[in-house]
């Protein structure tokens, strides 16, 4: 019990990770479109490393769900790390 919970945890951490680099996005695009014209290519670049971000947690996330052995828990953490994933993708 104890060795799941530990691996629930660790799918737990990248998983918050994933969702707060997500919230980047939108920062990323009010500087594209209403800052600088100057500072268009740093809102892109931002973009990028958030998805960059997202995508690596998201491999984390998935890699300690392997290990789960509770089904729903297992298969809730995959449905969240899939959406975040969906949802970075559309950004670039």
């Amino acid at each position: 019990a104890a060795i799941q919970a530990a691996t629930i945890g660790a799918a737990l951490v990248p998983l918050t990770i994933a969702e707060k680099a997500s919230t980047l996005f939108d920062y990323a695009r009010r500087v594209i479109l209403k800052g600088n014209k100057n500072a268009a290519s740093d809102g892109e670049v931002a973009i990028l490393m958030a998805k960059t971000s997202v995508l690596g947690a998201l491999s984390n996330v998935r890699i300690n769900a392997e290990s789960i052995k509770n089904p729903k828990t297992k298969a809730d953490l995959l449905f969240k790390a899939n959406t975040l994933e969906q949802e970075a993708n559309v950004h670039y």
